[in-house]
């Protein structure tokens, strides 16, 4: 049933003569005491003014008034989400808490007193009230779940059973828990399933040729020969000592390198034997002191165009790497350049972009 507004003139269903007898079925014998106890109450709406599916509450309750009870048909009926802890089992646990709890879902009751008499016990009521047979089908669907659990774990026991009396583990062979269904054949589609579980079925079945025929069900290739064999080097050192041995190596490159600059600088001067006179020089020391002070002009001018004298940071920056690039034979120069957003680091990159293009 379902409670609704007399000013609800949309909420219109039909439902059959039967549903109504069981719905409203009721003793009248309590009902003529909740009579008596809500005669002060509200009185009740007019039956006439009602739709055929609509019921009015009896005097006295606080909704008399101003709402009635509906019908509901088979076809808006709702699964009811039952909040909270679970049902209580039929066949196990407390049975007068079990009987109270499915009395309280299925008889019609006002007070506690309409439930059972003081005399009786739950479980006493629970036998001699007249339950429908869709009731008594909601009882047994309520013991499915548990009867699932059940058998869970009668399967998992015996499953333990079996492995620990097994003298070898790999004889005995065990169905994997989950199924992915692309080693399996098809389905076959029975005639008695419904059109919902029939697509469900050629869906699934339409999945798994593709699946099949893509190859994912085909065995691996053994790869194993395309592995090359391990590399046994010629000597074999600790880490530490390669380590040793990659620093050495490292520094005579760079003393090499040193040692060549060192003899370029010299073959460039003309030796004086005596001291405080003329020294003559070739023309690769003019070209020297001339191409140092034009890249000096150069960075000087871009460093204006790009206004760094307004940001000293950089300014900094691109002089830096400016004259580092600008130096005879300079070292790898390993520097970050960090800010947020907007305080000029790409301007500085497009700044030593064109200074190398200049210099190139």
């Amino acid at each position: 049933m379902e409670v609704v507004n007399e000013n609800d003139s949309d909420a219109e269903s039909t439902v059959s003569d039967t549903d109504s007898d069981i719905s409203l079925e009721s003793d009248e014998e309590d009902d003529d005491a909740c009579e008596a106890e809500y005669l002060q109450g509200p009185k009740p709406m007019n039956k006439e003014t009602l739709s055929q599916n609509m019921f009015p509450f009896l005097h006295g309750h606080p909704l008399a008034d101003t709402h009635a009870m509906k019908v509901g048909s088979n076809a808006k009926r709702l699964v009811p989400n039952f909040i909270g802890g679970t049902l209580p089992r039929a066949d196990k646990g407390n049975r007068e808490y079990y009987c109270t709890v499915m009395l309280t879902l299925f008889k019609p009751w006002r007070n506690g007193k309409i439930l059972k008499h003081e005399d009786q016990s739950w479980d006493d009521a629970f036998t001699n009230f007249q339950f429908t047979a869709q009731q008594k089908q909601v009882l047994k669907n309520f013991q499915v779940r548990y009867e699932c659990l059940d058998s869970r774990d009668d399967y998992n026991a015996q499953r333990k059973t079996m492995s620990n009396n097994a003298v070898d583990a790999d004889i005995i062979e065990y169905e994997p828990e989950y199924d992915d269904g692309i080693d399996s054949e098809l389905l076959e589609i029975s005639d008695e399933c419904g059109p919902f579980e029939r697509h469900r079925q050629e869906d699934m079945n339409e999945m798994t040729g593709i699946l099949v025929g893509m190859g994912w069900t085909d065995n691996l290739h053994d790869r194993k020969s395309l592995i090359p064999q391990e590399c046994q080097p010629e000597v074999t050192r600790s880490a530490h000592s390669w380590k040793l041995q990659i620093n050495k190596m490292r520094q005579d490159i760079l003393d090499k390198r040193h040692k060549s600059s060192a003899n370029q600088d010299t073959a460039n001067k003309f030796k004086n034997r005596f001291p405080n006179q003329v020294e003559i020089l070739d023309k690769t020391a003019f070209e020297t002191k001339t191409r140092q002070g034009q890249t000096q002009n150069l960075i000087d001018t871009i460093a204006n165009e790009y206004k760094f004298h307004d940001n000293p940071e950089q300014n900094r920056a691109f002089r830096i790497i400016a004259n580092h690039a600008a130096s005879p034979c300079p070292e790898q120069l390993k520097m970050y350049i960090g800010g947020m957003g907007g305080t000029g680091k790409s301007t500085v990159l497009r700044a030593l972009r064109k200074f190398f293009c200049r210099t190139q």
